[in-house]
Parts: structure tokens; sequence; C-alpha cells
């Protein structure tokens, strides 16, 4: 059985400006670059510009577009944000950092998160709030810790029956002590 692709999680290889788009519509019509600069009152090489893709889309040159091609200025402005989107997605530094995003956001509900952001070993930082955990846990993975949960080494004693264990804060408190020991 073949997992569903989140189409919202793919990252581009290639981010397409909206330019081109405009182009290749102006090219299907027959429009030559200098008529249609002159219908919206452009200058040609601010036209060629956003051509190019060195100059953005904005919400007036939507306008003028959906008013001389009767294409909606929300399908520019959508194909702008989803450039824009692209690019940052494409970009090293926020790739990641999205990913390590992710990664929290799958590790949260093992751990214990109040509790370790009370006693200093979350704080915030994503990076560092990851290498925390794997130094708490004595982990080289994150994909190792469910197996811990299975591991019957943690023993605890009560007298009242009346509460129930709360497993994931267990493990997280005797594997913080184990730390700080």
């Amino acid at each position: 059985m073949n997992t569903p692709i989140n189409i919202k999680k793919l990252t581009p290889a290639l981010a397409i400006h909206p330019g081109e788009i405009l182009l290749d519509e102006l090219k299907a019509r027959g429009i030559k670059q200098k008529d249609f600069a002159a219908r919206i009152g452009m200058a040609i090489t601010q036209l060629n510009e956003v051509i190019k893709g060195k100059r953005n889309i904005t919400a007036d040159l939507a306008l003028l577009i959906e008013k001389a091609l009767k294409m909606d200025a929300i399908l520019w402005m959508n194909l702008q944000m989803n450039y824009d989107l692209s690019v940052a997605k494409i970009n090293d530094k926020n790739k990641a950092k999205l990913e390590a995003i992710d990664t929290l956001q799958m590790v949260e509900p093992m751990i214990p998160v109040s509790f370790f952001k009370k006693h200093g070993i979350m704080s915030g930082d994503v990076s560092n709030d990851l290498q925390k955990i794997k130094e708490v846990y004595q982990i080289d993975s994150f994909d190792q810790l469910p197996l811990i949960y299975s591991e019957r080494s943690i023993v605890h004693f009560r007298k009242s029956e009346k509460l129930s264990v709360d497993k994931i804060n267990l493990v997280g408190w005797a594997h913080l002590v184990q730390y700080q020991a």
C-alpha cells in the first residue's frame, strides 16, 4: 500500500517565475511585449524585467494584467506567492530549518515537552532542542525513540492505584535524571 504524498511538503527543484507564464500567455495570444507594455501603460524595460523574473508581479500589475488579458488578478498574485514560497523552500538555509521543525513535530508526542521546557532542556530553538533531546535519551537517531518506550528498564513504585501512569512523562523524567547524573 502506497502512502499518499502531501503536496504541501514537496520541495520543488525549480521555481517558475510568473513572468515566464505571462510571456507564454502573450505568445499564445500573439501579443508583442512592446504592444502589451503600451496597453497597460508600463515601460517596455519594466515589463521585460517582470518577464525575466527580475521584478515581481505586484497587486497593481496584477490588476492591469487582469484588464488587458481578462485573466483574474488573484491568479497572478497566487502565482507570485507560490513562486516566492518555492524560492524559500529551495533555499538551503530554510530547508534545514523546515526539516528540523518537521522532525520536532514528529518527536513531540513522544516526549514530555512542558516538563523539558520547565527544566531548561527545551528552549524554543528547534535545532538545539533536537540535539538536547538526543542527548537526554542517549540516541543517535529519532527512529530509536519509540524503542525506548518498549523497554522495561524503567521501574516505578507507587502506593496509590487511583492514578494512572503517564509513560511519556515517566520515561522522560527517568532519562532526564540519568542525563543529569
